[in-house]
């Protein structure tokens, strides 16, 4: 059993979807990615038993293997764009190049489990063109949670299904991020008189979804069931079980009425705020700003850090003078999402209140620091 391609193209295939494979488990072979070919694809795939990936490439031959996808990468990075040789020979792949030989271990590909046939009742399935999806997931997935926690709903990605339009929304409980993206929902939606579908999808499923994707054109098909979700595009599948929980309802959390409204240029204040932090407690890891007519003041400081005073011109604001305080990694996260426009707005009640972050159908809510 033997192929041969470019190493950049295995490499490719293999880097989209080792993130699928198990970070820590008691199944050695779930660490491990699977690659076969036959019937003209080479499919290389990867799961935890939560959420699976695989990937597919024309190519002809035939190979079964299951390896450890970081030391092949590892491999093949070095390799550029020279032309290797897979073979496999009972426990042992063998990647060859003009220069090189590697042995790798390889377990019994009957042993690694079969992606996950998922039931998917009561589906809404739509399209959306992936440049706009990965651009909503940017946008919001960055405000989830990444502890273990016992809230473990906010671990997730919330999906709201509406007529041509898809919502995700996501939080920490400390800020909250919501996106749209238009959508092609066709008649499941649009036909039903309940409340609009909601569901629960694993942040992992969408990094996955996002490195798979290789052009901003290609369209992204996606189903959707209480229990389980489903990603398709042309070269690739992912699959996974929904988050369970429930998630806080964020709608009541969002301001009805801001006394204050700024528009700010996202360049230069996350610059600013940048500048600031440098010598903010990295215990509090806290700035301070200070608001008025034409300039925003931004100070931090700390016991052994120092301190700083940084200023910003505004204008075009002539409201009122108020404070307020963030942790500064919370506004370089969002502008950095946010890193292809060049204005946002800043809409705020007082300095104990939430604070919003707007541009386009992108909102963005962060608890101010307070004394």
């Amino acid at each position: 059993m033997k192929i041969q391609l470019p190493a950049s193209q295995l490499l490719d295939v293999v880097a989209s979807v080792q993130q699928g494979a198990a970070k820590q488990t008691t199944k050695p072979i779930l660490s491990n990615v699977k690659i076969v070919v036959e019937g003209g694809l080479l499919t290389v795939s990867a799961t935890d038993l939560e959420c699976a990936v695989q990937r597919t490439l024309p190519m002809e031959g035939s190979l079964a293997a299951v390896v450890d996808p970081k030391r092949l990468s590892a491999i093949l990075k070095e390799l550029g764009t020279d032309t290797v040789s897979l073979s496999v020979d009972d426990d042992t792949a063998t990647l060859k190049s003009s220069s090189g030989k590697w042995n790798l271990p390889s377990m019994s590909p009957d042993l690694f489990p079969s992606l996950p046939e998922f039931a998917f009742d009561d589906v809404v399935e739509f399209t959306v063109p992936c440049g706009a999806f990965r651009r909503c997931c940017k946008r919001t997935h960055f405000a989830a949670e990444r502890r273990e926690n016992t809230r473990y709903a906010v671990t997730g990605i919330l999906f709201e299904v509406e007529p041509s339009k898809l919502r995700m929304v996501a939080t920490d409980t400390k800020r909250l991020a919501v996106d749209e993206v238009p959508c092609s929902t066709g008649d499941m939606v649009e036909n039903t008189d309940a409340k609009k579908p909601t569901y629960l999808v694993p942040l992992k499923a969408l990094q996955l979804v996002e490195k798979n994707i290789r052009s901003d054109d290609e369209m992204l098909t996606i189903k959707l069931s209480p229990n389980n979700a489903e990603f398709s595009m042309a070269n690739a599948t992912i699959y996974t079980r929904m988050v369970e929980g429930r998630f806080p309802p964020y709608a009541q959390f969002l301001p009805k009425k801001m006394n204050v409204r700024m528009e700010l240029s996202r360049e230069e204040f996350a610059g600013k705020v940048r500048q600031a932090s440098i010598t903010a407690d990295k215990e509090s890891q806290r700035v301070d700003f200070k608001f008025g007519p034409g300039l925003v003041e931004m100070r931090a400081h700390g016991a052994e850090s120092g301190s700083s005073e940084v200023d910003m011109s505004l204008p075009g604001y002539d409201g009122q003078e108020f404070e307020i305080a963030f942790d500064p990694a919370y506004l370089a996260t969002y502008f950095a999402s946010v890193n292809d426009e060049a204005t946002v707005t800043l809409k705020v009640t007082d300095q104990r209140d939430r604070a919003v972050f707007t541009c386009g159908d992108s909102l963005y809510l962060v608890v101010p620091m307070v004394s």
